[in-house]
């Protein structure tokens, strides 16, 4: 799914998509690098989308410094450090970690020359430091809210319980009305194949929780950017399948039988069946939500 028309203007109204080099000065222009394509793209004022090729973070600049929400990993990372020397010359205040997996937080070792202050959950530390994560660990951590003023601008960062992985949060910029969330908020996209890493419950109960924030353009870690109708489209579709598979499991339906009778109903929801990547994992979200429930609610398909 594209950009909502809405967020379209939005985007057009205050930065077309000012890129990492002058070349393309109108649009994103691809860097390749080691086989990624390396991104800087301004969603509004001093709000700037970070991109390796399927990963995104951002980058809030400030009349004061810079704060980076994840690093991604350390080619990257170099390179991203290599523009906000020739772009804007600022120092980095703060390297902000959304969660504890390796795609989204490797590299924050490039960024130490600036003496920045480094800050994750709790839980998001604990598990970095555990796996060896190729970063710097924070030196600073939090349990539910840590609100940051930069430059004269407040950046909140939020934990909303379990969602995906370990320690993951969210990060508001009230004056921009801009919000950030990685693995759990989707927009345009269906969820990742199995949810494997996800807990389901956890994921629809913190859309609910930031759907309550004052915000109108977010930025997945791994969708497209768009409003929060977006993101309710894909909270209802896993709000439907939890249903589904809820009801499939209290009738005793055999998951084989579940599958393709769920699947046919989502199907005729178009905005469910519109979202990217349906046909190829609309039966494995099913599948994965199944095994979650029926571990975590006592069941099993017999």
């Amino acid at each position: 799914m594209s950009v909502t028309d809405l967020n379209r203007r939005q985007l057009l109204g205050t930065s077309a998509a000012i890129v990492a080099t002058s070349a393309l000065p109108a649009q994103a222009e691809s860097h390749d690098h080691s086989g990624g394509d390396f991104e800087l793209t301004e969603l509004r004022d001093g709000i700037w989308r970070t991109r390796d090729e399927r990963h995104t973070g951002l980058l809030i600049d400030t009349d004061d410094g810079i704060l980076l929400f994840d690093t991604l990993n350390l080619p990257f990372a170099k390179w991203l450090n290599g523009q906000i020397a020739e772009r804007f010359n600022k120092p980095v205040k703060w390297v902000v970690y959304s969660h504890n997996h390796a795609d989204h937080v490797s590299g924050g070792q490039a960024f130490e020359g600036h003496n920045p202050r480094y800050i994750s959950h709790s839980l998001a530390r604990e598990s970095m430091a555990r796996m060896r994560v190729d970063t710097r660990l924070p030196d600073e951590t939090f349990e539910q809210r840590f609100d940051i003023l930069l430059g004269g601008r407040k950046i909140e960062l939020r934990y909303h319980g379990p969602n995906d992985g370990r320690g993951s949060i969210s990060l508001l910029v009230p004056e921009n009305r801009v919000i950030s969330a990685i693995d759990w908020l989707l927009i345009g996209r269906m969820p990742y194949r199995d949810l494997a890493r996800y807990d389901v419950e956890g994921m629809i109960r913190s859309l609910h929780e930031i759907d309550q924030l004052d915000w109108d353009l977010a930025s997945p870690g791994h969708a497209d950017v768009g409003d929060k109708e977006g993101m309710r489209i894909v909270r209802r579709y896993l709000e439907a399948v939890r249903d589904g598979v809820v009801a499939g499991i209290n009738d005793e339906t055999a998951i084989d039988d579940l599958v393709p009778a769920l699947r046919a109903d989502l199907a005729a929801v178009p905005e469910f069946s519109n979202l990217a990547q349906f046909d190829n994992w609309v039966e494995l979200n099913i599948r994965g939500i199944h095994a979650q429930i029926a571990r975590v609610e006592g069941h099993m398909d017999g």
